[in-house]
């Protein structure tokens, strides 16, 4: 589990991730945001249509996006707790949501249905 947070302590995400430490793999806690997610047609076409001014800028803002959480708390959970992943994740971001006011931008990160 990791909530992610902005310089100034803004919960950007509370999710889960699997870390390999072994292969150095930290699953989406360090992923690199892409500007059209997963989909590769909205790139090629952003490759031919764009001028190298717009490529320039797009790139600027996808390394401002990147950049945006700076540090995270890494919760580290075994199935000893007698609740899933996904439970505790829920339960950490409506403590935070419902019952301390306290905002998360991407507010349904940790609310999966």
């Amino acid at each position: 589990m990791w909530v992610g947070f902005t310089n100034d302590d803004f919960i950007v995400v509370v999710g889960k991730t699997k870390i390999n430490f072994q292969k150095k793999s930290f699953g989406d806690l360090f992923f690199k945001y892409k500007e059209w997610g997963s989909s590769v047609t909205p790139r090629l076409i952003f490759e031919v249509i764009a001028s190298e001014d717009q490529k320039e800028k797009m790139n600027e803002i996808i390394e401002n996006v990147n950049g945006y959480i700076k540090k995270a708390i890494i919760i580290p959970f075994s199935n000893d707790f007698g609740i899933s992943i996904s439970e505790l994740e829920k339960n950490i971001g409506n403590l935070l949501l419902i019952e301390n006011d306290i905002p998360i931008l991407n507010k349904y990160s940790h609310n999966y249905r």
